[in-house]
């Protein structure tokens, strides 16, 4: 019976979830959620977790929720929108 190195397993697994998270920059989950969408146990999860986070590729918010790394942060005051005039103005006169 053949089996596959440790290494070749878990260079899978990185790849497998490097790719969900490139697919779906906006990912967010934690780490009962995460073993279960790859399904992998608790324990391997949150090692594999831990190399993306260690790598940067991932970080953990403080909600406990792992979020691409290069993520920002949602900003604390949500920007102000602005009415536009563009379509309440009135057309130029041709200067002749």
């Amino acid at each position: 019976m053949s089996t596959v190195p440790r290494a070749f397993v878990v260079d899978d697994i990185l790849n497998r979830i490097r790719s969900e998270y490139a697919e779906m920059p906006g990912l967010s989950v934690t780490l009962p959620q995460a073993a279960r969408l790859w399904s992998l146990d608790t324990e391997t999860c949150a090692q594999v977790l831990h190399v993306l986070v260690a790598g940067q590729f991932l970080r953990c918010t403080p909600a406990g929720l792992y979020v691409r790394g290069d993520r920002r942060a949602v900003p604390a005051v949500a920007p102000r929108m602005v009415k536009s005039d563009l379509l309440h103005r009135r057309p130029r006169a041709n200067a002749s």
